[in-house]
């Protein structure tokens, strides 16, 4: 009889601790940016009315950088124009050395640091909605607009083009040395007229090419030669300087002089391509066979042979990384020092198999994260690969490697994707080294994935904050399985390409769509062929 009791008492306890795993499973809180769902380890939750969410999921999203100061318990974020310091458990934060008061201080769940939704919209000046039918937060970036596009200057020597833009801030900029094209991401805007090209045809410009990709819209001007240029963004109107550009040249800054009719005779788009066009065609959409030519066509302009890998160590200088501090407060292992050191490893190891590969840095330097795009993108890379170290904070448990990539950006057109080449790093990392195997995370908000042109992939090798993933990192001998396991990931992704990229040739050829010199890349991308496609 007493053993009946037992058993019942287990079951009943069974049952309501499996109750209250589902009660609390349905009443967990989603979170969505822009209409898509952001994994996060520890969801959002609600405290006083309030609804905190996790720090580092939303701003990373947003191409901001996320720092754990474990001494002071304070999180150091970092945007393009934004400096932001939270303290947990106070309601005062630090934005651009101002003190601004929290409606809820922010609070440390599971290792995560949570803070108020409205402080997050606020500082990022997005809007959010609380949709109490699914229970769902979701963030929406506000989105920019570019309206109208015209070729003020058209001479010998100089050119002059002005975008109607109202977003705040200017575009990423690169240029590609082999086509002469000054290309424009604009992250969050969208095009008020449809996909097209613009022929100009002088001396200087040939044409002006626009799209719209998932995400951002894109402007490429493509030059006859490489020529000197400009771009400054005022009263909401982008000015493009080519050529030889006057001393007395001055910027064209009243709105009133920049509402002209878009029949205008120099403007660059074309009215036909307007989106509110009632007779558009079924010309103006891009059939899913037309996709697949554009990417097999842009992929046969890759030089198999000369395959460029882009590697950087994240961190250096000034920023530090994660760090990890003894009880005596001293400071024993650093983000920046150990990435920098598999990076270098990695680097001579791709040399030594004859790979044509670069490093954003080879010594402890800081670079902005912009500036490591450009590296990346002005060299026209075929892959980029970041190296990092991984912490959670005041979770120790937590250990593994995993490998990030943008899983917005789908296409293969470069010979592989994204998820390809993580797939392949992460399995070599996992055959190699002694460490749990977190798998391939999608991160599209993460800058160093989202604006580069090529496919990119950021590889956390261990958590600084485990015991035991901190001993492979005190290990050179590790550190050294990272970097191999990196490598032959690496090269079994370019194996993988130069296969792709051969084949895609013998498709353009045997299609006759376009010749393509192999010893050489080729200008005459269209602006789907250039487009990001990692």
């Amino acid at each position: 009889m007493a053993n009946m009791k037992k058993i019942f008492l287990i079951i009943f306890s069974l049952i309501f601790l499996l109750s209250s795993y589902v009660a609390t499973a349905e009443n967990e809180i989603s979170l969505y940016i822009n209409d898509i769902p952001l994994p996060c380890d520890v969801p959002p939750i609600i405290v006083n009315d309030r609804t905190l969410c996790p720090t580092r999921a939303i701003f990373t999203s947003f191409g901001a950088s996320v720092l754990w100061d474990d001494k002071n318990k304070q999180v150091n974020i970092k945007t393009d124009d934004t400096d932001i310091t939270l303290t947990v458990d106070k309601k005062i934060a630090i934005v651009n050395s101002k003190k601004v008061t929290l409606d809820s201080p922010p609070v440390i769940v599971s290792g995560r640091c949570l803070v108020p939704i409205r402080f997050i919209s606020e500082t990022l000046g997005c809007d959010v909605e609380w949709q109490q039918k699914d229970k769902s937060v979701r963030i929406k970036q506000k989105q920019a607009s570019i309206s109208n596009m015209k070729l003020t200057k058209n001479d010998d020597d100089y050119s002059e083009i002005q975008i109607k833009y109202n977003g705040k801030k200017e575009p990423n900029i690169f240029f590609l040395e082999y086509s002469n094209c000054i290309v424009m991401d604009f992250y969050a805007a969208k095009l008020d007229f449809n996909d097209g090209n613009s022929p100009v045809d002088n001396k200087i410009l040939k044409e002006i090419r626009y799209a719209q990709h998932p995400g951002f819209a894109r402007i490429v001007v493509e030059c006859n030669d490489k020529y000197e240029y400009s771009i400054s963004l005022k009263n909401k109107i982008l000015t493009i300087k080519v050529g030889e550009i006057p001393d007395d040249e001055i910027d064209f800054d009243e709105d009133e002089n920049t509402d002209n009719d878009n029949t205008d005779k120099d403007s660059v788009k074309d009215e036909n391509n307007s989106k509110d066009d009632k007779d558009e065609t079924d010309s103006d959409e891009k059939s899913e066979e037309e996709d697949k030519l554009s990417a097999i066509e842009f992929m046969a302009t890759r030089d198999e042979n000369n395959l460029l890998v882009i590697l950087d160590a994240g961190h250096g200088g000034k920023d530090p990384g994660t760090i990890y501090t003894n009880e005596e407060g001293e400071i024993e292992l650093q983000e920046k020092d150990i990435n920098l050191y598999i990076a270098n490893k990695v680097y001579s190891i791709l040399k030594q198999k004859g790979i044509n590969v670069k490093q954003t840095r080879n010594t402890d330097k800081f670079l902005e994260l912009s500036e490591i795009t450009d590296i990346a993108n002005k060299h026209d890379a075929d892959l980029f690969v970041s190296v990092h170290v991984n912490a959670i904070e005041n979770n120790p448990d937590v250990s593994g490697m995993m490998v990030l990539y943008n899983g917005d950006a789908t296409s293969g057109s470069y010979g592989i994707d994204s998820k390809t080449a993580a797939t392949y790093v992460d399995k070599e990392i996992a055959d190699i080294v002694d460490i749990t195997d977190k798998g391939i995370v999608s991160r599209p908000g993460l800058w160093v994935l989202r604006k580069t042109a090529m496919p990119a992939i950021l590889v956390e090798c261990a958590f600084i904050t485990n015991e035991y993933d901190r001993t492979l990192l005190s290990s050179k001998k590790s550190l050294n399985d990272f970097a191999l396991g990196i490598a032959q990931g690496i090269e079994k992704s370019l194996e993988t390409m130069k296969k792709n990229i051969t084949e895609a040739k013998e498709t353009v050829k045997t299609l006759g769509k376009s010749k393509i010199n192999s010893s050489s890349k080729t200008t005459n991308s269209a602006d789907k062929k250039i487009s990001p496609s990692n």
